[in-house]
């Protein structure tokens, strides 16, 4: 299983862009690849703690999506 951890707010991913990004995940989930988006702030005071959560969801979904 492919997953991507997606960064979104200020600078990387502005909200004038949610409609652009919204239709890339599309793309992706077409696929087969998986995003999970998480809030810049939140990536930035706690890095640690977003790839740990990011980690748990992957292991969770491959086990109903090997």
């Amino acid at each position: 299983m492919w997953a991507i951890l997606e960064v979104d707010g200020e600078p990387y991913h502005p909200a004038s862009r949610a409609a652009e990004d919204h239709k890339r995940d599309g793309f992706f989930l077409d696929h087969g690849v998986w995003v999970h988006r998480f809030d810049s702030n939140e990536c930035f005071k706690y890095p640690d703690d977003v790839v740990r959560r990011f980690l748990e969801r992957l292991k969770r979904s491959h086990k109903f999506y090997p």
